[in-house]
């Protein structure tokens, strides 16, 4: 670690009263401009309170008439887009019928059962000794058989067998793209951009157009998965090619490999740990996106537990949730596993299934299920004996909680709602649209300078000028009250797991695990506490975003530089002090991270907690989903996105000064 200089602390000291001054004016500039605001709002002037109706941009309007174009009138010479569209789903239904025949279906017209459920836990199980050993193996295969005793097996099957279609197209079609993209700079850079902004767009957004194009149902839900976990398969390819060592590409070309050859045997080998994490990304996004679905009518776990939360029917739900939950588990597990296997070298025997011991003995494991499902299908039926009803016992613990504490909860929604949720949000819904654009921009100016300013600012225009203002100031007063929650919580509990290495371990194990659960899962408790609304709404986004709090917190307290925590323990700082003024400050950049990420994600969840009632940019998307208006909805979607953009570009721009100012840059 190199030594910090006088000349270096001077210039780091000189920085910070720099910026301490440049905040104070910034921050004074916007107090001035919010109270002009209240001024204009008092005064009521239309011209400066609301963008005028007539100038509002008519983009939903413009979506909705290019898909209407597209369905309706676009022809391709011998075929309309329509019919190339319907020939697309009638495709994908191939493989859809058979994962769905060996998983949970059958082949009825042949006479056969599924696959037994004994036979796929005991590939499950073997899947996980081959990445992790007896003790992965003994993992997952518990996992799996917990599906089996919760009675929700076929279910279960239903929605892997989605994943099981969705992630080999995502993962051929990314590769193809990121190929393309790592060969061609011009191509990359036009992607960039769009990929960020797939990546930043919540679920929801993703549906309307599919569901105009496609249809409804699971090929069309298929679609709509693979578009939506495109974007990091594609990211992890290119930057897998880019980080291949160069001597290693020359060396291939030494040897005389073609383009092909040197692709194939250099670059995607070197490149494959990078591109395993695409893929573990995925199966993840993928399963995320199939509960997400199921309001397009794709079936499986997600549709029952969406019946199940519209009911209110909260062990049902807790059940179905907790299904969702134990996939996503086995899935991030063995995708973890498989990342960091080392390679292996292929064994000498003769025997081909003694040189692969694994893929022979799921072969006959898949044999055997086979002939037990065409001859005694009885054995492929899940038994009763198995069977833990948990849902009333559930039910019977929600009641009791909410009888015993009704009045309280009650109490607490109610004040919170009345006194300071319903304020707040009145008073940035009140703020005139121009003096909000202005606040962005100064604040842009004040991280990033002129050309900051400009981006964020012009973004934060763009709700005014497309008729979505409102709704989007909403939500930025649901994101912000719901990540302001997040950071009391998660920094505080970060602190906490890095003061020593056995928290630490419990810590990011939970987080990990937290972090496989899909979003709907979220939407249980806050309908538990506190049925429909605002408060649940936040109480949802609130819980999701706080893993990442947590996480980087922790993460950056943990690589502060033991040489300056020594200098500072010399110079005579007691712990409290070394917390505040060297390991915080120190850690802030990866605290940074950790907010912008957990504004991404509660952007997504807040989308998602549309469902049990709110009024902002996710529930434009529910509606326009409803009536099927892709216009409404996709510019809704992209606006969550833009408010996202805005956050991301402000604080990446803010970190990065703090590690340059530290020295860690």
């Amino acid at each position: 670690m190199a030594a910090v200089t006088p000349a270096a602390a001077g210039t780091s000291s000189t920085a910070g009263i720099r910026q301490g001054r440049s905040t104070s004016v910034t921050t004074a500039v916007a107090g001035v401009l919010i109270l002009v605001g209240l001024f204009i709002a008092a005064r009521a002037w239309p011209a400066l309170q609301a963008y005028p109706e007539t100038a509002v941009i008519p983009v939903a309007q413009w979506i909705s008439t290019l898909f209407a174009w597209l369905v309706d009138d676009l022809s391709l010479g011998f075929f309309t887009f329509s019919e190339l569209m319907d020939g697309v789903v009638d495709l994908l239904r191939y493989p859809l019928w058979l994962t769905a025949g060996l998983l949970y279906r059958g082949f009825p017209d042949a006479g056969m059962a599924s696959l037994p459920w004994w036979s796929i836990v005991a590939i499950i199980a073997l899947l996980g000794h081959y990445t992790g050993g007896w003790r992965k193996a003994a993992f997952v295969g518990a996992c799996a058989l917990a599906l089996v005793a919760l009675g929700i097996w076929p279910r279960a099957m239903e929605t892997l067998s989605l994943v099981m279609v969705a992630a080999p197209i995502t993962v051929l079609i990314g590769l193809f793209v990121g190929i393309a993209a790592a060969r061609h700079p011009r191509l990359e850079a036009a992607l960039s951009p769009v990929l960020g902004l797939m990546q930043a767009t919540p679920q929801f957004a993703y549906l309307l157009p599919v569901v105009i194009l496609f249809g409804f149902g699971n090929a069309p839900g298929l679609i709509a998965m693979v578009i939506f976990a495109l974007a990091p398969m594609v990211r992890c390819t290119i930057l897998g090619l880019r980080t291949v060592p160069p001597e290693a590409v020359e060396a291939g070309r030494m040897a005389g490999c073609t383009t092909w050859q040197l692709l194939r045997k250099v670059q995607l080998p070197e490149a494959q740990k990078t591109i395993l994490v695409g893929v573990n990304q995925v199966v993840n996004m993928t399963l995320a996106m199939v509960v997400i679905a199921s309001l397009i009518g794709v079936t499986g776990l997600g549709y029952q537990l969406l019946i199940a939360l519209e009911r209110l029917q909260i062990g049902t739900a807790t059940e179905l949730g907790i299904g969702v939950v134990l996939i996503a588990i086995i899935l991030d597990r063995l995708g973890q596993a498989y990342t960091e296997m080392p390679y292996q070298h292929a064994r000498s025997e003769r025997f081909w299934p003694a040189r692969h011991p694994h893929i022979s003995t799921a072969l006959g494991i898949l044999a055997l299920g086979v002939l037990v499902a065409a001859l005694w299908p009885r054995l492929a039926l899940t038994p009763d004996a198995l069977r833990i009803y948990a849902a009333p016992w559930i039910d019977i613990g929600v009641r009791w909680f909410t009888d015993q504490m009704f009045a309280p909860l009650r109490s607490f929604n109610f004040f919170a709602t009345s006194q300071i949720l319903i304020p707040l949000r009145d008073f940035l819904r009140g703020l005139p649209w121009v003096v909000v654009v202005a606040v962005v921009a100064l604040i842009g100016h004040m991280i990033g300078g002129r050309r900051l300013a400009l981006v964020v600012g012009g973004l934060a225009a763009i709700p005014a000028l497309v008729g979505f203002w409102q709704p989007a100031m909403t939500s930025v007063y649901m994101i912000g009250v719901a990540i302001f929650i997040s950071i009391a919580i998660g920094i505080p509990l970060g602190m906490l797991s890095a003061i020593s290495e056995r928290s630490g371990r419990v810590a990011v194990t939970i987080c990990d695990v937290m972090q496989t659960f899909p979003s709907f899962v979220y939407l249980i408790p806050a309908i538990m506490l506190f049925r429909v609304g605002d408060m649940a709404a936040i109480l949802a986004v609130t819980i999701y975003a706080t893993v990442p709090v947590v996480r980087y917190t922790n993460l950056g307290l943990r690589r502060v530089p033991e040489g300056t925590v020594e200098a500072a323990r010399m110079s005579g700082c007691t712990p409290f002090q070394l917390l505040r003024k060297v390991r915080m400050p120190m850690a802030m950049p990866e605290i940074l991270l950790g907010i912008n990420q957990a504004v991404m994600l509660g952007l997504f969840m807040l989308a998602i907690a549309s469902l049990i009632g709110t009024s902002d940019l996710g529930q434009e998307i529910n509606r326009a989903l409803s009536a099927a208006d892709v216009g409404r909805g996709l510019t809704a979607g992209l606006l969550m996105a833009m408010i996202g953009i805005i956050v991301d570009q402000l604080i990446r721009t803010w970190s990065e000064r703090r590690k340059v100012q530290l020295g860690l840059s």
